[in-house]
Protein backbone atom coordinates (compact mmCIF):
# COMPACT_ATOMS: atom_id res chain seq x y z
CA UNK A 1 0.00 0.00 0.00
CA UNK A 2 1.18 3.31 -1.11
CA UNK A 3 1.08 7.08 0.76
CA UNK A 4 2.96 10.38 0.43
CA UNK A 5 4.24 12.50 3.10
CA UNK A 6 1.99 15.19 1.98
CA UNK A 7 -1.58 12.91 2.39
CA UNK A 8 -0.18 11.98 6.00
CA UNK A 9 0.83 15.44 6.71
CA UNK A 10 -2.91 15.93 5.97
CA UNK A 11 -4.00 13.44 8.62
CA UNK A 12 -2.08 15.56 11.20
CA UNK A 13 0.47 13.31 12.54
CA UNK A 14 1.67 13.23 15.61
CA UNK A 15 5.03 15.17 16.05
CA UNK A 16 7.23 12.47 17.15
CA UNK A 17 6.75 10.00 14.45
CA UNK A 18 6.41 12.71 11.62
CA UNK A 19 9.86 13.90 12.54
CA UNK A 20 10.94 10.04 12.78
CA UNK A 21 9.86 9.51 9.29
CA UNK A 22 11.33 12.52 7.65
CA UNK A 23 14.67 11.91 9.34
CA UNK A 24 14.56 8.29 8.53
CA UNK A 25 13.46 9.49 4.61
CA UNK A 26 16.66 12.25 4.76
CA UNK A 27 14.24 15.29 4.28
CA UNK A 28 12.64 18.05 5.71
CA UNK A 29 9.22 18.68 4.55
CA UNK A 30 6.26 16.57 2.70
CA UNK A 31 6.10 15.70 -0.96
CA UNK A 32 4.38 14.10 -3.14
CA UNK A 33 6.85 10.96 -3.54
CA UNK A 34 4.98 7.61 -3.70
CA UNK A 35 6.31 6.03 0.28
CA UNK A 36 5.18 2.32 0.76
CA UNK A 37 3.67 1.97 4.18
CA UNK A 38 6.76 -0.98 4.55
CA UNK A 39 9.11 1.78 4.55
CA UNK A 40 6.94 3.38 7.43
CA UNK A 41 6.78 0.04 9.43
CA UNK A 42 10.29 0.35 8.75
CA UNK A 43 11.08 3.58 10.24
CA UNK A 44 8.36 3.88 12.94
CA UNK A 45 7.15 0.68 13.72
CA UNK A 46 3.75 -1.20 13.71
CA UNK A 47 1.75 1.58 15.30
CA UNK A 48 2.57 4.57 13.11
CA UNK A 49 2.33 2.00 10.02
CA UNK A 50 -1.49 1.15 11.17
CA UNK A 51 -2.24 4.54 11.94
CA UNK A 52 -0.85 5.08 8.47
CA UNK A 53 -3.67 3.55 6.78
CA UNK A 54 -5.43 6.52 7.64
CA UNK A 55 -2.98 8.78 4.14
CA UNK A 56 -3.21 4.99 1.76
CA UNK A 57 -5.31 5.85 -1.47
CA UNK A 58 -7.70 3.63 -3.62
CA UNK A 59 -7.04 1.12 -0.67
CA UNK A 60 -10.52 0.90 1.07
CA UNK A 61 -11.00 -2.69 0.11
CA UNK A 62 -7.79 -4.32 1.13
CA UNK A 63 -7.67 -1.98 4.26
CA UNK A 64 -11.35 -3.31 5.54
CA UNK A 65 -10.17 -6.88 4.71
CA UNK A 66 -6.99 -6.28 6.83
CA UNK A 67 -8.73 -4.93 9.96
CA UNK A 68 -11.26 -7.76 9.60
CA UNK A 69 -8.17 -10.11 9.83
CA UNK A 70 -6.59 -8.22 12.64
CA UNK A 71 -9.88 -8.44 14.31
CA UNK A 72 -10.06 -12.32 13.81
CA UNK A 73 -7.00 -13.11 15.94
CA UNK A 74 -9.41 -10.76 18.52
CA UNK A 75 -11.29 -13.73 18.63
CA UNK A 76 -8.63 -15.61 21.21
CA UNK A 77 -10.09 -13.34 23.88
CA UNK A 78 -13.34 -13.32 23.26
CA UNK A 79 -15.49 -15.85 20.52
CA UNK A 80 -18.93 -13.91 20.87
CA UNK A 81 -21.07 -14.73 17.84
CA UNK A 82 -21.44 -10.83 17.31
CA UNK A 83 -17.57 -10.72 16.93
CA UNK A 84 -17.33 -12.84 14.44
CA UNK A 85 -20.72 -12.16 12.63
CA UNK A 86 -18.77 -8.38 12.37
CA UNK A 87 -15.78 -9.46 11.11
CA UNK A 88 -17.64 -11.42 8.72
CA UNK A 89 -19.82 -8.54 7.48
CA UNK A 90 -16.76 -6.65 7.08
CA UNK A 91 -15.11 -8.57 4.73
CA UNK A 92 -18.71 -9.13 3.10
CA UNK A 93 -19.06 -4.73 3.08
CA UNK A 94 -15.46 -4.91 1.79
CA UNK A 95 -16.55 -7.21 -1.18
CA UNK A 96 -19.56 -5.39 -1.58
CA UNK A 97 -21.80 -7.88 -1.14
CA UNK A 98 -23.42 -6.41 1.94
CA UNK A 99 -24.66 -2.50 2.16
CA UNK A 100 -23.66 0.24 4.89
CA UNK A 101 -26.57 -0.40 6.89
CA UNK A 102 -26.13 -4.16 6.93
CA UNK A 103 -21.94 -3.30 7.89
CA UNK A 104 -23.13 -0.53 10.67
CA UNK A 105 -25.70 -3.25 12.52
CA UNK A 106 -23.10 -5.89 12.60
CA UNK A 107 -20.58 -3.30 13.76
CA UNK A 108 -22.90 -1.97 16.33
CA UNK A 109 -23.62 -5.89 17.76
CA UNK A 110 -19.60 -6.24 17.92
CA UNK A 111 -18.89 -2.95 19.72
CA UNK A 112 -21.74 -4.56 22.32
CA UNK A 113 -19.76 -7.67 23.08
CA UNK A 114 -16.22 -6.06 23.09
CA UNK A 115 -17.70 -3.70 25.66
CA UNK A 116 -19.79 -6.14 27.85
CA UNK A 117 -15.86 -8.29 27.70
CA UNK A 118 -14.34 -4.68 28.77
CA UNK A 119 -16.91 -4.64 31.94
CA UNK A 120 -16.55 -8.00 33.07
CA UNK A 121 -12.84 -7.77 32.86
CA UNK A 122 -13.24 -4.09 34.35
CA UNK A 123 -15.38 -5.65 37.45
CA UNK A 124 -12.88 -8.50 38.39
CA UNK A 125 -10.19 -5.90 39.27
CA UNK A 126 -12.45 -3.28 40.95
Amino acid sequence: MKTTLNLIKANKPCREGWQKLLNYLGKIKADDEILELTTILKSNGIKDAIWALCAVYDQEKNIRLMAAEFAETALIYNNDQRLILAIKAAKDYANRIIDKASFDAASAAAWDAAWEKFEQIFLKYN
